[in-house]
């Protein structure tokens, strides 16, 4: 009786390439806490990333320091302009990364280490999904002083609501994270704003009909907060606000109600984040 010996196939399984994501970080200085937010992106236990750095016209120790973390990191790669504020500086930092999706990460906050593996499964299970938020931690002198607790909306219409009425806006720029090609599709970061180009981009996305999701999970970012421009932060703040409710709403009665709404809250939070930073 002849023996049958199978023989083992030698054909190799291939696992499917993880796509690429670029952490985007815009510096201008305030070096102490940089080095905390890079050393969370550094940490990701996703396995396909790079570090994108613009550094935004930093003084001397910062820019040194960036020059001496490039020539030792393969992974981190760091470009210089003059200070043109944050958007111009993501907007670059958009055009000069390789990663299929771009992740936020703002200089001064943290990535928790799983961050990337929880946005990228939502990414990896949905193709038609093009962007995803997500819960964050609101750090103070080390201290925990809130948790954020976003709830997911899909009537884009009432989102969009939610974004110009709530006093806190429903997410957070730093560990938001979205295809490379919708962003640049859309026009990228508005360098004309000096700040809340987060909103900006996240009105952009619900107004072009892109799907959005939230990670409703435990906090994958912590927001760290310092107390030295409050008050300066919040009125230039209200300025870009009006910029935003004027392009995104057209009618006269709505933009009315909205920038009066905006200004109460925004003044009612800068005084509440005065007497709550002074008695930490």
């Amino acid at each position: 009786m002849k023996m049958i010996v199978k023989k083992k196939s030698s054909r190799r399984i291939h696992t499917p390439k993880l796509p690429k994501v670029s952490i985007l970080i815009a510096s201008y200085n305030r070096l102490p806490a940089l080095k905390n937010a890079i050393k969370s992106a550094l940490q990701q236990d996703y396995a396909e990333t790079e570090i994108i750095i613009i550094d935004d016209g930093s003084g001397f120790a910062t820019t040194e320091y960036l020059k001496r973390l490039e020539r030792l990191s393969k992974n981190i790669t760091i470009y210089f302009q003059r200070n043109q504020g944050p958007a111009a500086a993501r907007a670059s930092g958009v055009e000069k990364a390789e990663g299929d999706y771009i992740c936020i990460l703002d200089s001064d906050d943290v990535l928790r280490q799983d961050a990337l593996s929880q946005v990228m499964r939502y990414f990896l299970q949905d193709d038609e999904l093009e962007m995803v938020y997500v819960n964050n931690r609101k750090i103070f002198q080390n201290k925990v002083i809130g948790v954020s607790r976003y709830q997911h909306e899909e009537d884009r219409q009432r989102l969009m609501r939610q974004v110009f009425l709530s006093p806190v806006v429903p997410f957070k720029h730093s560990g938001m994270t979205f295809r490379r090609a919708t962003i640049i599709e859309l026009g990228n970061y508005d360098k004309h704003l000096a700040r809340k180009v987060d909103i900006d981009i996240f009105l952009r996305f619900l107004k072009n009909d892109k799907k959005i999701k939230l990670l409703e999970k435990p906090p994958l970012v912590d927001f760290v907060q310092n107390s030295g421009s409050i008050s300066r932060s919040r009125i230039k703040g209200i300025q870009c606000w009006f910029k935003i409710i004027d392009k995104y709403e057209h009618r006269f009665f709505a933009r009315t109600l909205y920038k009066s709404l905006r200004t109460g809250s925004e003044i009612g939070k800068m005084l509440v984040e005065m007497l709550r930073y002074k008695t930490c």
